[in-house]
């Protein structure tokens, strides 16, 4: 199946992460599509840019964050089981009038990769530009998502990437150190391969709005991960998750609704050598290779 890769990088107290999105190219114009319908719920122009800083203390845009994070839950999931959309702003919940404004049914069949670097790449190989290891380290999460998530019963074929990062790196991937050494035979880049780096003010508002997205995930991760306060509940929706990871349940219970999609990692770099761990510290999850 051809997917697109989308990436959005937070730097933050000295800490970088990676977040990739894999979405396959037939679903594209339906995740687009449902992310317009939450905009118009809650009276966000499709022109705006929605970025997850300032989310947690303010009440409406953390309702709306919650219906976003709710979508990327159920964009995950290989098994179906529905989601129903609401907006409680101004409304009483104890009538119990809340009705659903958006039915999700149709599964979308994406895959997600969080890579932490603890200390955006200052210990890492003093031989490389800053560049090259944001480069490098973005190798490891994409490869890592290609060799764990598909099989040769699920190939995958990469056509394009989308890439953040350009303008405070001024330096745009180079595909073949991105996929330098072997790949599973499952695993397939597009001759025609596009990489694309522009900058989110240059955007169409169709490009930006999925660039949005995916800087609401990686703030949202982030926020859990962090312990944030969070009084209006909007990271709710990453609680499974974040729980099945925690149980190391994602890459090893066939019937979860997860299975094999969504990997978040911990990177470290220790005299030239590379050490990976799972961002939940109490757990042991499956490697994923490189």
């Amino acid at each position: 199946m051809n997917y697109e890769i989308w990436h959005d990088e937070n730097k933050n107290n000295g800490e970088y992460w990676h977040g990739v999105l894999l979405i396959p190219v037939q679903s594209t114009s339906k995740l687009l599509e449902l992310l317009k319908i939450i905009r118009k719920e809650f009276n966000y122009q499709e022109k705006m840019r929605l970025k997850f800083s300032g989310t947690l203390g303010n009440k409406k845009k953390s309702q709306y964050i919650r219906n976003i994070l709710q979508l990327f839950s159920y964009t995950l999931q290989v098994k179906s089981d529905n989601i129903s959309l609401t907006n409680r702003l101004g409304r009483d919940i104890h009538k119990k009038e809340i009705n659903p404004y958006l039915e999700l049914t149709e599964l979308l069949g994406c895959k997600y990769g969080l890579l932490h670097i603890p200390n955006n790449h200052n210990d890492m190989f003093n031989t490389m530009s800053y560049g090259d290891r944001v480069e490098k380290t973005f190798s490891f999460v994409i490869k890592s998502c290609l060799h764990g998530m598909f099989s040769e019963n699920k190939p995958i074929h990469i056509t394009k990437i989308l890439f953040d990062g350009y303008e405070h790196n001024n330096q745009l991937p180079n595909r073949t150190s991105l996929f330098n050494g072997e790949l599973r035979r499952y695993v397939s880049i597009d001759d025609n391969l596009e990489i694309d780096s522009h900058n989110r003010r240059t955007r169409s508002n169709d490009t930006g709005i999925l660039i949005d997205f995916m800087d609401n995930i990686v703030g949202a991760w982030q926020a859990k991960l962090s312990e944030s306060t969070d009084i209006y509940k909007s990271l709710f929706p990453l609680a499974d998750l974040d729980e099945r990871l925690r149980d190391n349940k994602i890459f090893s219970n066939v019937n979860s609704r997860w299975y094999k999609s969504i990997s978040c990692s911990r990177c470290y770099f220790e005299d030239e050598d590379i050490r990976f761990e799972p961002i939940h510290e109490n757990i042991s999850q499956i490697r994923l290779d490189l």
